[in-house]
C-alpha cells in the first residue's frame, strides 16, 4: 500500500560555497497543498524557490519551512556612521543633562553605542551561488517528511481496510435479515387484520399482495448494491495509494448516504443496530481520511 499520510516532519543541513544551511520541515493536514517559508530577510529571494522544490515531493498539507543560514566565509562588510544622528544625539544629551544638572557630556563610545549611529552593511547574499546548498538541505528534509508520511499512511491504510471489513460484515448481515424483515412485514399484517375482525373479507392472494407491496416500498437490495460497489472502490484506493484522500472522503460520503437511506426504510431494530455500528465505523474512517494525502 502506498497511501501517505499528511503528517511529517524532517530536518536537515548542508555546506558549502562558505555557507552552513539548516532546514526544517513540518508537515500537517490541509485540504489542499500550502506551503509556508521563513527565510531571513535578505534571502527573500529563496522562498518562491523553496516552494516551487517541495510541490514537487508533495501533492497535499500545509507544508511549514524553516531556513537558517550562517555565512563561514569572508563576506566584505561595511561600517558606516549617521553623522546627522550622532550631532543629534550629543545635543539631546546637552540638553539633558542642563535639565537635570549633571556635569560633564556624553563620550564618543557613549554616541557611538546608541541606536543607528554605527550601521554594519554586509555584502548582499548571493542567491544563486546559495541555492545549491539550500536546495541539498531542503531534499533531506522533505526526504525525512515523505518517509514519515508514508509510514504513518500504511499504518492509516491497515486500519481503514480493518474497518471497511467490519462494514461489509454489518452489511451483509442486514442482507441476511431482509427475509426475516419481510414475513415480519407479513406476520404483523396478518395480527391487524386479526384484530379488526376482517380476516373473512381477505383472501390469502390478497394478503400476499400487500405484504409484497410493503416490502417493496421498504426495498433496500439497490443501497445495499450500492454499498458493495462504494467499499470496492475504496479497498481498491487504499491498495492503489497516490492522491486519494479527496477521493476516499467521498467514498465514504456516498456509504454515508446509502446506509442513512437503508436506516430510514427498513423498519426493523435489528437493521437499525446494524446501521448505527456502520455510522460509527465510518466516522472513524472519515477522521482518518482527513489526513490522508
Amino acid at each position: 500500500m502506498k497511501v501517505n499520510s499528511m503528517t511529517g516532519y524532517g530536518r536537515d543541513e548542508a555546506a558549502a560555497a562558505g555557507w552552513k544551511v539548516v532546514v526544517e520541515a513540518r508537515s500537517v493536514n490541509h485540504r489542499f497543498l500550502e506551503i509556508v517559508v521563513r527565510v531571513p530577510k535578505d534571502m527573500l529571494a529563496l522562498e518562491e524557490m523553496m516552494k516551487r522544490e517541495v510541490a514537487a515531493w508533495v501533492s497535499r498539507g500545509r507544508i511549514d519551512l524553516f531556513l537558517s543560514a550562517v555565512d563561514e566565509g569572508d563576506r566584505p562588510r561595511r561600517v558606516s556612521v549617521d553623522k546627522g544622528l550622532a550631532i543629534a544625539y550629543d545635543k539631546c544629551l546637552k540638553e539633558l543633562a542642563d535639565v537635570l544638572g549633571y556635569d560633564g557630556r556624553a563620550g564618543l563610545m557613549d554616541i557611538a553605542a546608541l541606536p543607528e549611529v554605527l550601521r554594519v552593511e554586509e555584502q548582499a547574499v548571493d542567491v544563486e551561488a546559495l541555492w545549491p546548498v539550500v536546495k541539498e538541505a531542503l531534499a533531506g528534509a522533505m526526504r525525512g517528511i515523505c518517509e514519515m508520511r508514508s509510514a504513518e499512511g500504511r499504518n492509516l491504510a491497515e486500519d481503514m481496510l480493518g474497518r471497511l471489513e467490519r462494514v461489509e460484515e454489518l452489511a451483509a448481515q442486514i442482507d441476511r435479515r431482509v427475509p426475516a424483515v419481510t414475513e415480519g412485514y407479513r406476520r404483523h399484517l396478518l395480527e391487524r387484520i386479526e384484530e379488526l375482525g376482517a380476516g373473512a373479507a381477505l383472501d390469502s392472494d390478497r394478503i400476499e399482495l400487500e405484504v409484497a407491496l410493503l416490502a417493496e416500498r421498504s426495498n433496500i437490495t439497490e443501497e445495499l448494491v450500492r454499498i458493495s460497489s462504494h467499499t470496492g472502490q475504496l479497498r481498491q484506493c487504499l491498495e492503489a495509494g497516490g492522491t486519494v484522500g479527496r477521493k476516499i472522503e467521498f467514498i465514504l460520503q456516498e456509504i454515508h448516504r446509502e446506509v442513512n437511506t437503508i436506516g430510514s426504510k427498513a423498519a426493523d431494530s435489528i437493521i437499525g443496530n446494524l446501521v448505527v455500528e456502520i455510522k460509527s465505523e465510518l466516522e472513524k474512517m472519515r477522521e482518518q481520511a482527513q489526513n490522508i494525502e
